[in-house]
């Protein structure tokens, strides 16, 4: 087991001279910790995104079977077995025949290429299912298993599961979810998986999906404590807005200590126009508040009237949003970029209860001369000099990812 740097390691109140530059470096932990920790009780201001680029056009692509691409979902491929890329894009057309797709960067915002035997789950996978469609591709990294899950829906009004350790070669899971699990839906898809444990319940896992509920799309929740046995609220978790009739795709986002649901609505009087929309909810996922509006469709590409589907990126100092836009059924996945210096830093993590020796310190009865006192001044002006350049690069690796899985 890991634990940050805890109270268990003090410092003795009196300091030896020598030990001035382990001192700099508690000083700088504490500059770290308390300002973050400061702002994340006192700014709860979600983050401002601008659009940057398309970054996926279904008229560059050899497998476009209906000029289409949907829901993506961009995952870090450390933990993947011979990558071929930083991050991988998964992907579908919405309309039949649909297909799982792949695409790769170094970058997150590309360039992007196309895996070139796509589709990776196609809609007749033999002996598992023979559908019209498969679509609506959710990835997340299962920690238990050690492997890449992926979620899907086909037919509408069923989640399946397929799973892999290269993120290319799947491995058929069986169903997730149904609409028998919920009351009174003809639809159970776009299916968004998450870590987060649910006060109050054993699970590990919590899935948001769409389910049509007499032909209004709400948002329904599921949890698991493996990501393979799901159990479900039968009714919805959120309902449109107002001024909207249908809405799908939520993203757990959480931001400065709160949880947030960020999903797409389309607009009642003009089902082709789609914004995302953003409510509040608690950690148990009951009370669910609307927050109002998130990215709005003009905020996208020129003539844009539709952003769907948000999946969030988080790293270099920034989060990467990626969306579809453009008219539904002829949509393009377009990625819009927040700046959020000092968000994330590194830190060096040690065995719980283990001395830190690099910050161990002697008691010294002797008090500091005023030369001490003058060099320690330098010493720590120095030390802020350098820790601005350094900073810059380390807050482009410690990922909300990196964090989780150094936690384990």
């Amino acid at each position: 087991m890991t634990a940050f740097l805890n109270e268990r390691h003090r410092v003795p109140p009196v300091v030896s001279p020598r030990n001035r530059p382990a001192m700099v470096a508690m000083v700088l932990l504490a500059m770290l910790a308390v300002p973050n920790r400061l702002r994340a009780d006192q700014e709860h201001e979600l983050p401002t995104f601008r659009h940057r680029a398309v970054v996926l056009d279904y008229a560059d692509l050899a497998y476009n079977p209906c000029n289409d691409v949907i829901v993506p979902s961009v995952v870090e491929t450390e933990r993947l077995r011979d990558p071929l890329g930083r991050y991988y894009m998964y992907y579908a057309p919405h309309d039949a025949p649909g297909g799982i797709c792949l695409a790769y960067a170094d970058a997150p915002e590309g360039p992007w290429k196309e895996y070139p035997a796509n589709p990776l789950i196609a809609r007749e996978w033999a002996p598992h299912h023979a559908v019209s469609h498969v679509s609506g591709p959710h990835a997340v990294w299962i920690d238990e298993e050690r492997r890449l899950f992926v979620y899907y829906h086909g037919e509408n009004d069923v989640t399946r599961m397929a799973s892999t350790t290269d993120g290319i070669h799947f491995r058929y899971e069986g169903v997730a979810v149904t609409t028998k699990m919920f009351d009174d839906i003809s639809e159970a898809s776009y299916a968004r998986v998450f870590r987060h444990v649910l006060p109050g319940r054993d699970n590990r896992y919590v899935m948001l999906l769409m389910g049509n509920n007499r032909g209004t799309r709400r948002i329904y929740l599921a949890w698991s404590k493996d990501g393979r046995s799901w159990e479900s609220r039968r009714t919805p978790l959120l309902d449109p807005p107002a001024g909207t009739n249908q809405i799908a795709q939520a993203w757990y986002f959480p931001w400065r200590d709160r949880h947030y649901l960020v999903y797409h609505g389309h607009l009642a009087d003009s089902f082709q126009t789609a914004n995302l929309y953003v409510s509040e909810v608690d950690a148990g996922f009951e009370r669910p508040a609307y927050r109002g509006l998130f990215y709005d469709h003009t905020s996208g590409p020129p003539g844009n009237v539709a952003q769907m589907s948000p999946c969030f990126l988080p790293g270099n100092g920034k989060i990467y949003m990626y969306t579809n836009v453009g008219p539904r059924l002829h949509q393009k996945i377009a990625v819009a970029v927040a700046e959020t210096p000092g968000t994330a830093v590194d830190v060096s993590f040690v065995a719980e209860m283990e001395e830190v020796t690099e910050l161990a310190v002697v008691a010294d009865e002797q008090r500091w001369s005023r030369q001490q006192e003058m060099a320690w001044s330098d010493d720590l002006a120095r030390a802020r000099a350098a820790w601005r350049e350094v900073a810059k690069s380390l807050t482009r690796e410690l990922t909300v990812d990196r964090v989780r899985s150094l936690s384990r």
